[in-house]
């Protein structure tokens, strides 16, 4: 059975990710990530982007800037 994997930004973790159907579910663990909880991903990686996304809006700003 597939693990949980941790989803961390900047050193801190923010959520788990849990494999389910078609995805993966972000289960989070602090306040800026609550929008995100429950949301199916297509992988961690993609749940790890939108919570540094939620983290950190200066690095949407610099990716939509390049």
């Amino acid at each position: 059975m597939p693990k949980p994997i941790v989803i961390e930004v900047r050193g801190e973790p923010q959520g788990i990710t849990v494999p389910v159907d078609g995805g993966v579910r972000f289960v989070a663990v602090k306040l800026p990530v609550f929008p995100m909880d429950g949301q199916v991903f297509p992988s961690p990686e993609a749940a790890r982007k939108a919570a540094q996304k939620l983290v950190d809006p200066r690095v949407e700003r610099e990716l939509t800037a390049a």
